[in-house]
């Protein structure tokens, strides 16, 4: 089509048209590459995190074990603990034992109707994964005891956890299931539950907790 003088409000409509078009066009390719950077870069976390749940897949955590009186060690309390709470007769073998203090120094708990500070909880590396796994096959034994034992994770992970150990206390709560596990595989936290120790476990990814 060809356009006369008196068409110069055409010309400037066109004109407008093919510069959204040309503007469209360079915010589709900007968009598409920054969705392929935030794709590596998820992809990269993810991996860091593996790489973060991989180094720390032989510490556990002991929560609850009451600070050292004069004249005790750390080290006796663990082994006790092992041993009586736990029903270890060896104690696990392990590379590093130390109460973590930077990190809850300032955490206090309610008992005997008056407030005083947490005992610092202790960390202890297992000489390998079969270690690890003698200890928490044998956590349900402290039940009541005011101690419980878990495993050291990130702090992105940790998060998720504890909403799902919320999520767990409701179902409990609410006796909507009869059996709740939370499982981990690597950097994946998954919530089990099942109504009778035949059934199949049903699984709940972290993601669908809110």
């Amino acid at each position: 089509m060809t356009l006369g003088p008196g068409d110069s409000n055409k010309r400037s409509a066109i004109s407008g048209n093919c510069e959204i078009e040309e503007k469209d066009t360079i915010i589709a390719a900007l968009q598409s590459t920054l969705d392929v950077q935030i794709k590596a870069t998820d992809s990269t976390n993810q991996r860091l995190l593996e790489l973060e749940v991989r180094d720390r897949r032989l510490n556990l955590i002991l929560h609850g074990l009451t600070k050292e009186k004069h004249g005790e060690t750390l080290q006796a309390n663990f082994e006790e603990v092992m041993k009586n709470n736990l029903g270890l007769e060896d104690s696990p073998k392990i590379t590093r034992l130390f109460r973590i203090k930077q990190r809850f120094d300032n955490v206090s708990v309610r008992a005997s109707n008056s407030t005083k500070k947490a005992a610092p909880p202790v960390m202890f590396s297992c000489l390998n994964e079969w270690e690890v796994q003698t200890v928490l096959k044998s956590v349900g034994k402290l039940k009541g005891s005011g101690m419980r034992i878990c495993t050291d994770l990130p702090p992105e992970l940790n998060a998720r956890r504890n909403l799902l150990l919320a999520k767990a206390k409701e179902i409990r709560e609410s006796k909507s299931f009869a059996f709740v596990r939370l499982k981990q595989n690597g950097s994946s936290l998954k919530l089990e539950v099942r109504n009778a120790s035949n059934d199949q476990w049903i699984a709940y990814d972290d993601v669908t907790v809110s």
